[in-house]
């Protein structure tokens, strides 16, 4: 570590606890966005999720998610599977750092597709163009730091779980895990990884070592077959 380092993480140490998460908050977004950006330009979306590549050329504004208000819920019908394994769920978020994930209850659920499969003026955002949000794409919650959405494919009967950048001008799906059982033990995993890290002050006093590191992701990778790439999850663990 040079001397310019040392004097920024004095600095940072030496700031107010509320500051320091502000702070780590922002640059753990930042990273995040990046990170996320990198796997999208670097890879093709996985064929064995069937979902083409979409162009992000194409003009396709998606309005991120609005919260704290009704107007454009509607009813889901969610396949029974789903509603089994989530009722099972202990747990409906995940802190690590200034991050994490949150599944929304069955309270939620209909709002949070509000800015994804339809408008707040309750007009469905599903045109079927290249880019657009596909009807068979239920959100089930989101990453916290950035808040992309975290959704299921209802057309495929082990309801793989993915994610996607929103606010890019068209969706992007990426995969987070194979099935929903998979998505739930990875997130068991997850949880464990999390303990005494849920804030960035505590990841500080308890920094995640690269063995752990390299421990988790392995996991995720054996809970989801061995061609998946965890990369999801690896992002998640920046901080």
């Amino acid at each position: 570590m040079n001397r310019n380092e040392v004097a920024v993480n004095t600095h940072f140490i030496q700031m107010p606890e509320a500051e320091q998460l502000n702070q780590a908050k922002e640059l753990r977004r930042c990273r995040i966005m990046a990170g996320v950006k990198s796997l999208l330009r670097s890879k093709p979306l996985n064929e064995r999720y069937r979902f083409k590549c979409q162009d992000p050329s194409l003009p396709q504004p998606v309005p991120d998610i609005l919260l704290g208000s009704k107007i454009g819920a509607i009813p889901i019908d969610l396949p029974p599977r789903y509603n089994e394994v989530r009722a099972a769920l202990p747990v409906d978020e995940v802190a690590y750092g200034c991050g994490g994930l949150k599944l929304f209850s069955a309270d939620e659920i209909e709002q949070g597709q509000v800015g994804y499969s339809v408008a707040p003026d309750g007009k469905s955002l599903c045109s079927g163009d290249r880019g657009a949000w596909q009807p068979n794409w239920t959100v089930i919650g989101n990453e916290t730091a950035c808040g992309d959405p975290l959704f299921i494919d209802t057309d495929d009967s082990a309801l793989p779980v993915l994610t996607a950048i929103h606010g890019e001008g068209s969706w992007e799906p990426q995969p987070v895990a194979i099935s929903f059982d998979a998505f739930v033990r990875s997130l068991e995993e997850f949880v464990r990884i999390s303990e005494g890290r849920s804030n960035p002050v505590e990841c500080a006093n308890n920094p995640l070592s690269e063995a752990e590191r390299d421990s988790f992701l392995r996991r995720v990778a054996q809970l989801n077959g061995t061609q998946f790439e965890p990369d999801f999850w690896a992002v998640l663990l920046e901080s």
